[in-house]
């Protein structure tokens, strides 16, 4: 008897943890979504401060993150013109500095003179 009681525990344990982790997926793709859409915001001028979203985009471009694509580079500018006049010694202000070296270092690269 303890071992159908066992198996079950194990069942029920399982999958509690396979629903855990599914939800978890679509959170994941649900935040990757909000994310796209706030990027092409960005780029259309068009976004509208969100913090919940700010703070996603903010993780994903972090400041150590290198420019690597287009897009990218095009969420990158807006950011900076966002940002550019931030009074200095503010935390924006130091994106800025850090978001016009990585667009500099991007353009050097992509588009040479």
């Amino acid at each position: 008897m303890e071992d159908k009681n066992t198996s079950e525990e194990y069942n029920s344990i399982r999958q509690g943890l396979l629903e855990a982790i599914e939800y978890s997926r679509k959170d994941k793709v649900e935040k990757e979504k909000e994310i796209k859409v706030a990027e092409q915001q960005i780029v259309d001028g068009k976004y509208t401060t969100d913090n919940q979203v700010e703070k996603r985009l903010t993780e994903r471009y972090s400041l150590t993150k290198p420019i690597k694509t287009e897009k990218d580079y095009e969420v990158a500018i807006k950011r900076l013109e966002q940002i550019f006049d931030a009074s200095a010694q503010s935390k924006e202000s130091d994106e800025a500095e850090i978001l016009s070296m990585l667009i500099d270092n991007y353009e050097n690269q992509h588009y040479p003179i």
